[in-house]
């Protein structure tokens, strides 16, 4: 679900910021949608890619805990 939201958020916000930013407005169809569509698919992946980080960074930095953590008084 995270993902799509992403896309459609980029995707709806990035579409009219092409649409009516620029000094003569896109055509709706097909450059402002295939502008917004490639941008929202770009906006998931980039979500995609930092949960996929967040999680290893955990697991590499439990390990790092467990390496260098004080070893117990005998």
């Amino acid at each position: 679900m995270r993902y799509l939201n992403a896309f459609v958020v980029a995707g709806l916000v990035m579409g009219l910021l092409a649409h009516y930013a620029t000094s003569e407005p896109m055509p709706w169809w097909p450059d402002t949608v295939v502008f917004g569509g490639f941008m929202g698919a770009l906006a998931a992946f980039l979500v995609m890619r930092l949960t996929f980080a967040r999680k290893a960074a955990g697991h590499l930095g439990g390990a790092g805990r467990a390496l260098f953590r004080k070893p117990p008084r005998s």
